[in-house]
């Protein structure tokens, strides 16, 4: 091997070996920067997900780890459960003498409906007399009429 060849060989060598050094002066550099900045202000944990947060009905699995230095709490990683759902009740049809109470509850996370109750009006009906007007066809006239109906769904016995 000429000199020449040898010489560049060991000029590249060393700047490797010299890049080398670098890069580990510096991560030991980050790691005793990262040591000195947690020990003063305490680490600046985040929570990571594996695959998507937790919902109404699946769990996940959570890691809670420093963004400075890379620490992991293990005692805060783990499995969550499922959050379960958050309903909120709302009156669909309001009863009467011949309807039920009908309430829907919905969930206020992800807007799933979670159920409903039927509710039976106990009250039976509220029979009154109403005047009408209705047109005779005989006397080709419009007359006055009394009609029994419910007073308040309008049912006629």
């Amino acid at each position: 091997m000429s000199h020449k060849k040898w010489k560049t060989i060991m000029i590249l060598m060393a700047c490797f070996f010299l890049a080398a050094c670098s890069k580990k002066q510096e991560a030991v550099a980050l790691d005793s920067m990262c040591g000195d900045v947690c020990e003063e202000n305490g680490h600046d944990m985040e929570v990571q997900w594996y695959g998507d947060p937790p919902d109404c009905t699946k769990g996940s699995y959570r890691a809670v780890i420093c963004k400075v230095c890379g620490r992991v709490d293990e005692a805060a990683c783990g499995s969550v459960k499922p959050l379960g759902h958050v309903p909120q009740a709302k009156e669909l049809v309001h009863g009467n003498c011949r309807e039920d109470t009908i309430i829907v509850y919905t969930c206020t996370v992800c807007g799933e409906e979670t159920g409903y109750d039927r509710y039976p009006e106990a009250d039976a009906h509220e029979w009154v007399w109403k005047e009408t007007v209705v047109w005779d066809e005989a006397a080709m006239s419009f007359v006055k009429n009394q009609v029994k109906c419910c007073e308040r769904c309008g049912m006629q016995p």
